[in-house]
């Protein structure tokens, strides 16, 4: 997806990607295209992990 953004000739004002504690490396690939990285805070306790959509 970052890739895509990066090759359109309309550039986005900002892309910003949320990493919520991803074990595939989110932040470092969205880091490596220039984007801005926010990071979550930490679940809660009972936290189950994401629905799908």
């Amino acid at each position: 997806m970052l890739e895509s953004l990066k090759k359109q000739t309309y550039l986005p004002y900002e892309v910003i990607v949320v990493d919520d504690f991803s074990s595939d490396k989110t932040a470092e690939i969205a880091k490596s295209y220039g984007v801005k990285v926010l990071k979550n805070t930490e679940p809660p306790e009972e936290w189950t992990g994401k629905t799908p959509f």
